[in-house]
């Protein structure tokens, strides 16, 4: 699932980075530049390939601000 997470993270980054080279302490911001519609489309890409729903306090860009929180929220709401 880690894999699956890191490539969509990697496809709305506005760097060329791919899923292998992102690190769990990258900012979503600062170091991949995804910017507030990047990041909705992300959520989006999110809730429609592992059928969950994002709450709505964590449509946030300082809640998921590393690519680590990022993973977190997403394996916790699959638990679910």
């Amino acid at each position: 699932m880690k894999e699956k997470i890191l490539e969509i993270i990697a496809s709305v980054s506005a760097t060329d980075k791919a899923p292998e080279e992102l690190d769990e302490t990258m900012k979503i911001i600062d170091d991949l530049q995804i910017d507030s519609l990047g990041f909705v489309h992300m959520i989006l890409i999110f809730e429609s390939t592992f059928n969950i729903k994002f709450d709505d306090e964590y449509i946030n860009m300082e809640k998921l601000a590393t690519v680590k929180d990022v993973i977190n929220y997403v394996e916790e709401k699959t638990k679910k």
